[in-house]
Order: structure tokens, then sequence, then C-alpha cells
């Protein structure tokens, strides 16, 4: 029953300041019953659920079914090893609760369980929307960490890809699909800066008037693909491209779990039919996707289906299928890109939901205060 501003001081004084710099805040009302979240951003995860702590009607429950609530919320945005760290209070109408089912605690009788199950989930995912590019501050804070406890620097012996400046972004267009038509970018708008150079192939070099940005080029793009096939799976409007040259693939175990599944495949993007034996023929694939290998990508889409059995459009195992999928046309480590490739990157970020965190939960980009790159040299105190 404590105010926001009371909860707030007694969660940095826990959980410290960084999970506090790495949380949202959420609350709902109900009649029957009102929950406050306090929940890690995707990039801020930890091993195991020991930090995570659930109050019902001000005493602490260990209950693995919220538990498990708590990691459908972040379905697709973590790795299966990695967890997040929530804080939820639910205050529950008596009546509705039965804390004492369990001698240990370890679990709750409550009436209206799916209900809150339901608002839990969907609270913390309409916060993942709107974050768009904030990230954990973790990252940042052990790169400085690192730096500062060696005495001598070892710079990068890789070559670098130096970009000559260039700001007149108005429409950019790759081989992948990216297009930033239409975005109006200027200089003062863009969270991410512009390109300066390319990495060993692998990271984006930006700058800001205030920072030194550097991306992970695969894992930013990895993210992008997987919102726009996320956004048009549900919106059923993923666009399909005729392959020229239909593929044959060969399915080496059962290929009627592929035909079981048939009508939630084309939902994906995909029209194929059978070939015989253990063949299927694919016409068509998600155009997003480009010039892939259909035969890699059919595999895995196979395997992802076998362990979930069944494509169930409300189940997050969708999210793990669309993620395999988007992993196939992502922009890889080591491919080198040019200027209007990076810079269509960094303003496809500005404008993804969740695009501070790849796919498995892992930072896109570290951000560097050009303040705290002129203390590593001494320039100020």
């Amino acid at each position: 029953r404590e105010g926001k501003n009371n909860l707030e001081a007694r969660v940095k004084e826990i959980y410290g300041e960084s999970f506090f710099k790495s949380s949202f805040y959420a609350e709902k009302n109900y009649n029957e019953f009102k929950v406050k979240i306090y929940a890690s951003i995707p990039t801020y995860n930890v091993s195991n659920w020991q930090p995570t702590t659930l109050i019902i009607n001000g005493r602490i429950i260990k209950d693995k079914n919220f538990l498990g609530v708590i990691k459908a919320a972040y379905a697709g945005l973590l790795a299966g090893n990695r967890f997040p760290v929530a804080i939820i209070y639910l205050n529950i109408k008596s009546e509705n609760v039965d804390i004492n089912v369990h001698p240990t605690k370890s679990e709750v009788r409550i009436l209206n369980r799916n209900f809150i199950n339901s608002v839990i989930i969907k609270t913390i995912r309409e916060n993942f929307k709107t974050m768009g590019l904030r990230h954990s501050i973790k990252a940042e804070k052990s790169l400085l960490d690192n730096i500062y406890k060696n005495n001598e620097l070892k710079f990068f012996t890789n070559k670098v890809n130096t970009i000559k400046e260039d700001t007149s972004f108005t429409k950019t267009e790759t081989q992948e699909g990216l297009s930033t038509e239409n975005l109006n970018i200027n200089k003062n708008e863009s969270y991410l800066g512009f390109a300066r150079a390319q990495i060993n192939n692998m990271f984006i070099v930006s700058q800001t008037e205030y920072s030194l940005i550097l991306i992970d080029q695969h894992a930013a793009h990895e993210r992008i693909v997987l919102e726009n096939l996320k956004k048009n799976f549900y919106d059923n409007k993923i666009i399909k491209q005729v392959l020229l040259i239909p593929e044959v693939i060969n399915i080496k175990e059962d290929k009627a779990l592929l035909f079981n599944n048939k009508k939630a495949i084309n939902r994906l993007g995909f029209e194929f039919e059978d070939y015989g034996d253990n063949s299927i023929i694919v016409r068509e694939i998600p155009a997003i996707l480009g010039r892939i290998n259909t035969s890699i990508l059919f595999q895995d889409l196979y395997e992802q289906i076998k362990k979930i059995g069944q494509i169930n459009p409300l189940d997050s195992g969708i999210e793990r299928i669309l993620s395999s999928i988007a992993c196939h046309n992502s922009v890889r480590a080591g491919k080198k890109l040019n200027l209007e490739e990076m810079n269509a990157i960094l303003r496809l970020m500005e404008v993804t939901p969740n695009s501070g965190q790849c796919n498995h939960g892992r930072p896109t980009f570290i951000e560097l205060k050009l303040k705290d790159v002129e203390k590593l040299f001494g320039r100020i105190s």
C-alpha cells in the first residue's frame, strides 16, 4: 500500500541503482486486485530467479507458476538460460486468495489467476513496446571498468574501414532491403548519430554530439528483421516473394510435421508442396529474407516446429520460430558495409521496438559519453 516514492526508495536500497536505472515501473488497478511491477529491461538479466520477488498481500511468496508467467512476458527477448529481475506487488481481495495452501508458501490458490497472469504479461509487454533504444547501463560500466583496470591499453590491430562523413541521408536502400525513406532524419533528431567507421567488419562506430557509440551490426539487424516479421505476422501482412527457381528440399525426418502445420507455415510467408518420398518443393518465402539458403532455413524451421509440436500464434513458441527465421536474413558479422548501409541500420534501429537488445537479450549497442572518454585520457577529472 506504500506510495510510489517510498517503493522507489526501497527498490533502490535493496536492488541497487543499476537495477533501478535498467528497469521500468508499471501498475494496474482492478476491482478484484491491484498490481505494481518493477521489471528489468531485457539487457539487464541474470543467471537465475533468485533476485525476483513476488509479494502477495504483504507477504513474500515463492510460486513457480508466477515465475513462468514472468518468463513468458520476456519470450523472444532473452536466451533460454538467462532470467529477468522483477519485483511484483499483488494486492488481492482476501476471499479470492489462499496463501496457506502450501506449508512452505511455495504456491498460492487464486480464483482469478488466469486474468492476473494475462495482466502481468500484457503490462510488461506494453512497456517493451515503448522502450525503443533503451538498454542496460551494465555494458558501458563494464567496458569502462575494464579499461580503468589496465594501465596499458591494447588497441585494435584489425583493419578499420574509415568512412568519409556525409550527412545527406534522405533515402537509403541496401541489398538486404533496408530502407530509411520518409524517416526525415536530421542530425539533431538522430539518437544513434552517424557512422564514422566499421571495425573488423563486425561493429559500426557512430558519433553523436556527446557520445561515441559501438553497434553490433548482426545483433541490431537481427532485431530489426524480427520485429518486422512479428508485426506483419500478427497483422497477417507478411509479403511473399516467388522463387525464380523453386527449391526442392529433402526432409530427413517425418515431413508430416510440416504438413500438419502447413496453414501456420503459410501464414509465416512460406508456400510449399509435397514432392514425393522425403522431399518438399518450396515456391515462396517471406520477401524480407531476400537471397538466403532456403534449404538451411527450412531445416531450422523444421527443428523449431519439432520442439513445440504445433504452431500456435498465441503461444510463446511462435517467437522462437520468428527469431530463427530472422537470423537467416540478418547482416552478418564479417560483412563489410558501406556508409549508406551502416546509416540505414542506425535509422531503422531508432524506429524499431526493442532495438536496444538482440533476440537473445544482449545489448545491440554500447554508448560511451565523450566526457567518460575524456576521463580515460585524463583530460577531465
